[in-house]
């Protein structure tokens, strides 16, 4: 029995999304930090997660800087499917910054918060929209407000967590000092709509795969 040539197209093009993500462990908390999970309201309500640590050699009135960075790469410490066991910790996604750039041993606080519809935050996600815009306000003016921070926050990025950068710059949040801003998402339509064509592999999947199920 034949299969018709739409049905193949689109196996290819599910299997193809399934295969681009490759599985992260979490990432073991450094030794140099202490790790805790906190809830930020956003705008409209909708509750955000986040994963903060600070410098294990703080003082309990200490106040530090803070670098953070908002995206959908930060779920239970995973940037793998759902089918993989979800492990506790922060994501390995900027342990090169941690390790090589020794934030924590120069005093500063890091902050990741899960967007909107990914990781365990509530809401659904709107791709660049006014949710997604009044949640990097949201995060950085909560950030800027914690007891251990000195009011001042620097974003890190790349990719989609450098376009929320482009998003909260526009929404000119109280707490934002500096932005790292690294190849970003700038045209969402294309990204969606390839030369006007739906990325069914890459689009209708990914989000599934980033979130977390009970």
């Amino acid at each position: 029995m034949s299969r018709s040539p739409i049905r193949l197209a689109l196996t290819a093009a599910l299997i193809a999304g399934v295969a681009l993500m490759v599985p992260a462990q979490a990432a073991p908390v450094s030794e140099e930090a202490t790790w805790t999970e906190q809830w930020i309201e956003s705008g409209d309500g909708t509750p955000l997660h986040a994963d903060v640590m600070l410098p294990a050699s703080r003082k309990d009135d200490q106040k530090h800087p803070v670098i953070l960075s908002i995206g959908p790469y930060f779920g239970s410490g995973s940037q793998g499917t759902v089918w993989d066991p979800q492990e506790a910790g922060p994501s390995a996604r900027f342990d090169d910054l941690i390790e090589q750039g020794q934030i924590f041993e120069k005093g500063y606080a890091l902050v990741y918060v899960d967007s909107r519809g990914y990781g365990s935050s509530g809401g659904c996600n709107d791709l660049g929209g006014p949710g997604e815009q009044m949640d990097t306000k949201a995060a950085i003016e909560w950030a800027a407000k914690q007891p251990w921070s000195n009011g001042k926050v620097g974003m890190w990025g790349k990719s989609y967590d450098a376009w929320t950068q482009v998003m909260a710059l526009a929404q000119q949040p109280k707490g934002l000092a500096a932005t790292v801003i690294q190849s970003p998402l700038i045209d969402g339509y294309r990204l969606a709509f390839e030369n006007g064509v739906h990325w069914a592999a890459t689009w209708y999947i990914t989000p599934g795969l980033y979130a977390n199920y009970d």
